[in-house]
This record gives structure tokens, sequence and C-alpha cells, in this order.
């Protein structure tokens, strides 16, 4: 029981560093541009919005659930919006 146990939170970590990773990457990718343009928000703005969202929706996959994690990523998709209007 316990290597079943091991085993799970060994795939959970690993899903979770695969998807701070891959927001990671492609919030370099969007900030890279956004800086080449010269636009007011930049690499690191980019990069630690999209850490940030990748975060707030792991954890509400982790403590409520898939329903909960849609509301959480609702609220995450908004916040961007309302913060890209004042930003460009």
């Amino acid at each position: 029981m316990a290597a079943w146990w091991t085993s799970l939170a060994a795939g959970a970590y690993a899903h979770t560093l695969v998807g701070f990773a891959t927001a990671f990457v492609l919030g370099t990718v969007i900030g890279l541009e956004r800086q080449w343009r010269q636009r007011t928000a930049g690499l690191r703005t980019n990069v630690l919005v999209a850490v940030g969202a990748a975060a707030f929706s792991d954890l509400g996959m982790r403590l409520l659930g898939a329903e909960g994690a849609a509301r959480i990523i609702s609220y995450v998709v908004s916040g961007i919006g309302s913060w890209a209007r004042v930003s460009s």
C-alpha cells in the first residue's frame, strides 16, 4: 500500500512540475514577443502571470476537483482580461 501512495504522489508532483514548466515556457515566449515590440507588459510580468495562473488552477484542481478548478480558472481569465485592458 505504501508503494501505491508513493507512486501516486510522484505522479501528481510530476504533473504539477510539467504544468509549471509549460506555463513558464509559454509565458517567456509571450513576454519576449512583447519585450521585442516594446509593449508595457514585458517578459517578467508575463512569466509571473502565467506561472501564477498555473499555480492557482493546479491548487483548485487539487482542493476542489474539476468543478472548483473551472471556477478558479474563470476568475483568473477575468482578472487577466481586466489587467490586459489597463496595460494595453
